[in-house]
């Protein structure tokens, strides 16, 4: 298995991927920015206030400019501001756009209810065009991905990866819930794995540590987009949902893919797989 921030490709195999929140993402995005010293806008000091940035790029949706000019546009905003580009971020990288979406009607939104998704996308009194572009985008986000997480599930997400990148064969015993224990730990846990590569013998496991440690994994950067959210105004949250159109169907279609990904492997494994990490109160 190998990591990497590149956009999604039909050549890749087996691929894996986990999304977030968008207005979270977007603010996360801000704050990486103007704290993380890999940016260095710290010492520029070219990235305006979080109003103005945001108003910048929905400024380019608004489709005044063609598409080249768009384009052109916004790779000079990415290098003045030293900084991501935020229009649909998360739809550009796991290659959630088709001819279909971009002639979607423009008060398009899926209707995600959690564990309650239903296989046939019978949704309620949607006419059947309606229902026709719901099962389209979901089928195709689901053939993309052998497991979409939900960041705000990353205990549930990192054992389905786990789970299924390994077919079942190695199931951590803090991700099966099916006999919980009475307590957990939602940050972090540890379990032993081998490298079947190069011991496929399973000689020397090793102990394999996962979960989330602010020192060595915030890049410096102090305000975090979920944490953050809850502070933002209603115009701010306005010029997001402009960035984030796409974003926000792609939000909701993930989520409902990750549950019945969920349901499949569970159903296949006899499991039941963890909210929390399945560990013993010490």
């Amino acid at each position: 298995m190998s990591a990497t921030e590149r956009p999604w490709n039909k050549i890749a195999e087996n691929v894996y991927t986990i999304v977030r929140e968008p207005f979270s993402h977007v603010l996360s995005q801000y704050f990486h920015c103007t704290q993380s010293e890999a940016h260095g806008n710290r010492s520029y000091g070219r990235m305006p206030s979080l109003d103005v940035w945001l108003k910048t790029y929905a400024n380019l949706t608004e489709g005044i400019m063609n598409k080249t000019e768009t384009d052109r546009k916004i790779q000079s905003l990415q290098w003045y501001f030293n900084c991501y580009n935020p229009i649909d971020s998360e739809s550009e990288f796991t290659a959630f756009k088709h001819k279909i979406y971009s002639d979607l009607p423009g008060h398009y939104s899926y209707p995600y209810s959690p564990h309650n998704t239903n296989k046939d996308h019978d949704h309620g009194d949607r006419d059947d065009e309606t229902k026709r572009i719901d099962k389209f985008l979901f089928d195709d986000l689901k053939g993309r991905y052998k497991t979409i997480g939900d960041m705000a599930q990353m205990t549930k997400t990192l054992c389905a990866i786990f789970i299924d990148f390994t077919q079942g064969k190695h199931i951590p015993e803090l991700c099966d819930c099916t006999n919980p224990h009475n307590d957990g730990d939602s940050n972090n846990g540890t379990f032993n794995v081998t490298n079947l590569y190069i011991d496929p013998h399973q000689t020397s496991p090793r102990t394999l540590e996962i979960g989330y440690n602010s020192k060595n994994h915030s890049h410096g950067v102090k305000h975090h987009g979920s944490s953050h959210l809850k502070e933002i105004t209603q115009d701010q949250r306005e010029l997001m949902a402009k960035l984030r159109r796409n974003d926000m169907v792609l939000f909701n279609i993930s989520r409902a893919v990750f549950e019945e990904q969920i349901r499949d492997m569970e159903t296949s494994y006899g499991i039941k797989i963890c909210d929390q990490w399945n560990m013993p109160n010490l």
